[in-house]
């Protein structure tokens, strides 16, 4: 029983002692090639022309902006691609060996650097595994995650942009490198929502540090903010206009100083929504705080016609004149609003209250007429728009 498991293991025994070991001879080869390359390389050195060319690309796998440190982050790969006649061979003396890899601090390797990083230190030259090809063709693809400021205009908030820009060049050691662009930036997503890029394109050899630029447009996505910030503003504002056409009472009293209080409410919330970072005011704040001035006027005006249409005093002679010039002429046809008294006028001294009356509708109408124009030239000038 036990003769035939014998005999099976000496016949796989002999028979996988007879494969070829291609694997260790294609070893002893590349070994060879990569001690013929390093002979007498020095990798300081850059290659013998007068000026090497590095062509770069830019991969972007996903970016990312921070309202909170106002930075904006990203994350891809750089294609960097150049020619070393130093380090090309014949593939008929190497098995017929044309490409290789190697990690990139064995030979020489462009000094590339991103001189508006956040992080002041030598930038990373370590690439990783790079491709060499028998022609003296270098193919890097180094990963990177940088960070870097922005510059930020909150003016237009919440409709608002980031300009945010990678400046690439070669270090000051390496003089006769210059980078050439060959593949412009492949986008990718975001990690959030909130900002989306709105347009990108590229500067070449901006100064003699900064041999390619890369620039991005931010956009905040407004939606919710709108909600939040805008479309109250312009309601209060109706709102605020609307009372002006009712009867001076003690509604509307209540109804100008709940809208001035709503003022305070909202602007202590967009305080909470307002980004830390900026140099200028978003002008949407100016309008809240000029909509508040106006409607704290308006409270105080609401106080002066409920006194002047309770007056019973005889009227002195301007307000009689005013009377009579306005609704005696067609100006009389622009107070379209008359308050009557309820007892219509049969009480002893009623024509002394329908002339403070009068005044009071004629003040009434002429405040509504300035707030329409005052918060028209207000929303054209602090209401921000979706650009």
């Amino acid at each position: 029983m036990l003769v035939c498991p014998l005999i099976l293991s000496f016949i796989h025994f002999a028979h996988s002692s007879c494969v070829i070991d291609n694997t260790s001879d294609d070893r002893r080869w590349l070994k060879k090639l990569h001690k013929h390359l390093k002979n007498d390389y020095n990798n300081i050195m850059q290659p013998n022309r007068a000026r090497t060319k590095v062509n770069f690309g830019f991969f972007l796998r996903y970016y990312n902006f921070d309202d909170e440190s106002h930075t904006f982050t990203v994350n891809g790969w750089l294609h960097l691609t150049w020619s070393d006649d130093r380090l090309t061979w014949n593939p008929e003396d190497f098995n017929g060996i044309n490409k290789t890899n190697y990690w990139s601090y064995v030979f020489w390797a462009p000094i590339l650097e991103l001189n508006n990083r956040i992080e002041n230190e030598i930038y990373e030259t370590f690439y990783g595994m790079c491709s060499l090809e028998s022609t003296g063709s270098v193919t890097c693809n180094p990963r990177v995650n940088e960070e870097v400021r922005c510059v930020s205009s909150v003016q237009n908030w919440p409709y608002d942009t980031k300009k945010c820009k990678l400046d690439y060049g070669i270090s000051s050691l390496q003089n006769n490198v210059g980078l050439m662009l060959f593949l412009k930036p492949i986008l990718a997503h975001t990690t959030k929502t909130e900002w989306i890029l709105s347009q990108h394109s590229v500067i070449r050899n901006v100064s003699k540090k900064i041999q390619i630029r890369f620039l991005f447009n931010l956009k905040r996505n407004s939606s919710v903010l709108e909600v939040f910030v805008v479309f109250p503003s312009i309601i209060l504002m109706l709102l605020t206009l609307a009372t002006i056409l009712l009867e001076a009472s003690f509604k509307r009293f209540l109804l100008t100083s709940f809208f001035m209080v709503s003022h305070f409410s909202f602007l202590s919330e967009i305080n909470n929504d307002l980004p830390k970072y900026g140099d200028d005011v978003p002008t949407i704040l100016l309008f809240y705080r000029s909509s508040l001035i106006l409607n704290s006027i308006l409270v105080v005006i609401s106080i002066i016609l409920i006194r002047l249409k309770e007056r019973k005093a005889a009227p002195p002679v301007w307000v009689c004149f005013v009377n009579n010039l306005i609704f005696n002429t067609f100006l009389g046809c622009l107070v379209w609003r008359r308050w009557q008294d309820s007892q219509d006028m049969i009480t002893k001294g009623s024509d002394n209250i329908e002339a403070w009356r009068k005044i009071a509708n004629i003040f009434s109408i002429s405040c509504f007429i300035v707030y329409v124009i005052l918060y028209t030239v207000l929303t054209i000038v602090y209401i921000p728009r979706n650009i």
